[in-house]
């Protein structure tokens, strides 16, 4: 009577949410509407989740979300202002970091990685990596499609990391420009 995952379970129930028997689900989950939400199996999704599901959102099967997760599908006309909804789709085997925002439309491929802080605006191929924060507009790291899950993965960078955002120590500074100059 007194479990708190029982209760959140409850609740998705409630709010005509789809899911599996293996679900987990963090404190302070938010959802903003009934329905448009379906859950794969042997899913986790981290306290502080916020789902904004005007638009429908599928998470496929082995999901794992760190700390706060934000799928948000409301969308805008970028001329008249008028609101909207564009569907985001995650397929299985994703893994987000803590603090990942997906918006709208937004399509991410299975055995999937986001790293903590990304702000996922596009789409994610199948097998790929996607680390960084938008910085006027662009990826400071981009997504980059593997060969194999178990391959070594290779960071690309886009453009050069700015140090100011970063807060990084000397050691990582000199790691990362390694990895960019392969």
């Amino acid at each position: 009577p007194n479990d708190p995952l029982a209760i959140r379970r409850l609740y998705l129930r409630l709010q005509r949410i789809r899911f599996s028997k293996v679900l987990w689900i963090g404190r302070d989950f938010y959802l903003q509407t009934s329905g448009n939400l379906t859950i794969g199996d042997r899913c986790a999704l981290g306290e502080h989740t916020m789902i904004l599901n005007w638009g429908t959102v599928t998470i496929g099967d082995d999901f794992l979300s760190a700390p706060g997760l934000h799928l948000n599908t409301g969308t805008h006309d970028v001329e008249t202002l008028e609101p909207g909804a564009a569907p985001i789709r995650i397929g299985s085997r994703v893994w987000c970091g803590a603090n990942v925002t997906v918006l709208a439309g937004v399509s991410i491929g299975d055995d999937t990685v986001i790293g903590a802080g990304a702000v996922v605006c596009a789409d994610l191929p199948p097998r790929s990596v996607a680390v960084g924060v938008q910085d006027e507009g662009q990826f400071l790291v981009r997504g980059i499609e593997l060969p194999t899950v178990a391959e070594h993965v290779r960071i690309e960078l886009v453009q050069p990391l700015d140090r100011r955002h970063a807060g990084l120590d000397a050691e990582k500074l000199h790691h990362l420009d390694r990895l960019a100059s392969r």
